[in-house]
């Protein structure tokens, strides 16, 4: 019989080399993959980015250069840091495997800029996305944590990734700056109309993002109502606190008044036994 059970103990993503950090390599495994999911998301952005640059003709050879050089540094710098820190250092090296695959073949394509540049610039947002893919769980937790700070953080990693995309791919979008002013529109469930992809590769982001604007914005209106019945509570837990005080100095007025009457009654028999 088949076991399911065992399916789930398995790491998918250390078959595919993208495994991060597990306990048995770290006791702070958790915060080091939430530095590194970060780190792998600015990089993600900052690829994309770098992509409808040269898309556009805003970026020459020699600035894609200098930035796929800083990108291969930071990615190197994480990786050997990382690779200190952890204690089971053969585990952590057979479960990143295609992070060390992204740094041999990069440096290849460095000293090659001639021909990378020309022939290869287009697989830049492939690349983007399969190093976002490690970081897919921290963004969704941060996303998912019940705070507003980080669901707006998380929400506006998304219309980055998705205005910069989509900048790249459609004729229409001539900008940067328009891909991302269509993401906001789309995400929030505006939509302006005055910026719309017209290809697609443009149109099939745009589906994509609708589904998932869909989710922000239930996830923001509850983490809204969330704040709003926190503060509902406090200021009925408030309000309770000073009815409680109200009824107290009550009794004890009551009591005051009682032992004053109880001693007026004694003073009046006392003057009737006279």
């Amino acid at each position: 019989m088949f076991n399911y059970s065992l399916i789930k103990r398995i790491n998918w993503l250390a078959i595919f080399g993208v495994g991060m950090v597990t306990e048995a390599e770290h006791s702070k495994f958790e915060r080091l993959n939430n530095v590194i999911s970060s780190i792998f998301i600015l990089i993600t952005v900052f690829l994309i980015w770098q992509w409808q640059a040269v898309v556009h003709g805003r970026m020459n050879v020699q600035s894609c250069l200098s930035c796929d050089w800083l990108v291969w540094f930071v990615l190197l710098t994480t990786y050997v840091v990382t690779l200190c820190l952890v204690a089971d250092k053969k585990r952590f090296i057979l479960h990143n495997w295609f992070l060390l695959l992204i740094l041999g073949v990069g440096l290849i394509f460095l000293f090659h800029t001639g021909w990378s540049f020309e022939r290869f610039r287009h697989y830049r947002p492939i690349l983007a996305l399969v190093i976002l893919l490690p970081a897919l769980r921290f963004l969704i937790n941060f996303f998912l944590d019940g705070r507003l700070w980080t669901t707006i953080m998380a929400a506006l990693v998304i219309v980055c990734i998705f205005g910069l995309l989509v900048s790249g791919v459609d004729p229409a979008i001539h900008s940067a700056s328009d891909g991302l002013w269509w993401a906001l529109a789309t995400v929030s469930t505006v939509g302006y109309g005055d910026v719309v992809p017209q290809s697609d590769f443009g149109r099939i982001i745009g589906a994509i993002l609708v589904l998932v604007g869909l989710g922000v914005f239930v996830v923001i209106t509850a983490n809204f109502l969330s704040i709003m019945w926190r503060n509902e509570e406090t200021q009925g837990s408030a309000q309770k606190d000073f009815v409680l005080d109200e009824v107290e100095k009550m009794i004890e007025n009551q009591n005051i008044i009682r032992k004053s009457l109880q001693r007026i009654e004694g003073e009046l028999k006392e003057l009737k036994g006279k």
